[in-house]
């Protein structure tokens, strides 16, 4: 009754959500802010590589001056320094002025000064990890937050005395899936349509070279596949000219596509790598998937999701070093030419509207503040 309660009524609450670096930081992290915004003061800390998912979205924000380095010289290693100092200090000065009271960070390097700001200030802190292994910010954070919020049951690298407190959630996906998942569904006729995603860093493998393999196959299949590929920038011209010149029924490419869930929802079979946001979005759509996970991801996130979804969906996954072409040409001759897409879409159908994960971690953000609030009125 109280977590009904609170949802229905508004209150002074103020939060700092934090994520930077890629999409699969930042899109989930969006997604709970929409949801938290309707109630309290959020207030958005991102840096100049997370700013760009921004385009379009009503959200306060406040850039902090955080990136990342590889730390192989003493110059990249002062600025990376530097920039914590400074990052940690605005944190501190934000969220006095805007008189904090929950921090919720969605890992990466911009999770760590905003921690030690809300460390040091006594503010609690909520911690979500989008991936199957807990990442290092993360995993160093663990020690002082208060919750530590999972995507995947099955998540690994958080030690038994952080086990308590531990609450699966979920994978929170960007609004937008669904509220075009009801209009999408699956495509009925003999056409195959095929998504191919590289990820929000692009790849080579999922750009020029995946183009070149399936024009490979037999002109009887092409004839039947609509291609919807995102492609690396420098890619396009080339891959455009080798489309151009093919059989297949119709292809779209685009460095970015702004109606992405629209384009996965009509899909039959998504190529993608294994980021925990493009996994958890073919989850919710409940659609047959070949995984490549990213060969140098952190501590192998890319790999260890790709296993852990691929135990429990319907999933191939295939190594990029492991005869990446014969992999591709088998898989494409199981689901093509013996013609097993539609079985695979059926069998799909059972994940389908799965995954809730912003909602869930909503009334857990909602639960903490609940108890906070209670507690401040204990008299001992």
């Amino acid at each position: 009754m109280k977590i009904f309660l609170y949802f229905i009524k508004k209150n002074n609450n103020a939060i700092v959500i934090a994520a930077g670096g890629t999409g699969g930081h930042v899109f989930p992290a969006i997604a709970l802010t929409k949801i938290l915004s309707h109630r309290h003061k959020v207030i958005f800390f991102t840096d100049k590589r997370g700013e760009k998912y921004f385009s379009n979205q009503d959200i306060n924000r406040i850039i902090l001056p955080i990136s990342s380095s590889n730390r192989k010289n003493i110059l990249q290693i002062t600025k990376l320094t530097v920039n914590f100092i400074r990052s940690f200090f605005i944190s501190i000065i934000e969220m006095k002025k805007n008189k904090i009271n929950l921090v919720i960070l969605f890992g990466s390097y911009i999770a760590l000064p905003v921690a030690l700001a809300a460390f040091i200030m006594r503010i609690s802190i909520v911690i979500h990890e989008q991936n199957a292994i807990l990442g290092l910010s993360n995993s160093i954070i663990s020690h002082f937050a208060d919750k530590i919020t999972v995507s995947f049951k099955e998540t690994i690298g958080i030690s038994k005395k952080n086990q308590s407190k531990v609450i699966f959630c979920g994978m929170p996906i960007r609004d937008k899936f669904y509220s075009n998942l009801i209009k999408h569904k699956y495509n009925h006729n003999n056409d195959i349509n095929i998504v191919i995603l590289g990820g929000s860093l692009g790849s080579d493998i999922l750009s020029l070279k995946i183009a070149e393999i399936i024009l490979s196959l037999d002109n009887k299949i092409k004839s039947r596949i609509n291609i919807y590929h995102q492609v690396k920038e420098e890619h396009y011209s080339t891959i455009n000219k080798l489309y151009l010149k093919s059989n297949l029924k119709s292809y779209k490419i685009c460095v970015f596509f702004n109606d992405l869930e629209i384009i996965m929802s009509l899909s039959d079979l998504i190529i993608s790598r294994s980021g925990a946001s493009s996994i958890a979005e073919i989850e919710f759509l409940g659609k047959p998937s070949i995984l490549i996970p990213l060969k140098n991801s952190a501590r192998n996130h890319q790999y260890i999701n790709a296993q852990v979804y691929s135990n429990n969906n319907n999933s191939t996954i295939i190594i990029e070093e492991d005869n990446l072409e014969i992999k591709l040409m088998e898989s494409f001759d199981n689901l093509f030419i013996k013609d097993q897409i539609k079985n695979l879409q059926i069998e799909a159908q059972k994940y389908w509207y799965k995954t809730k994960g912003a909602e869930n971690l909503a009334t857990i953000i909602g639960q903490i503040l609940i108890n906070k609030h209670n507690s401040r009125k204990i008299k001992y």
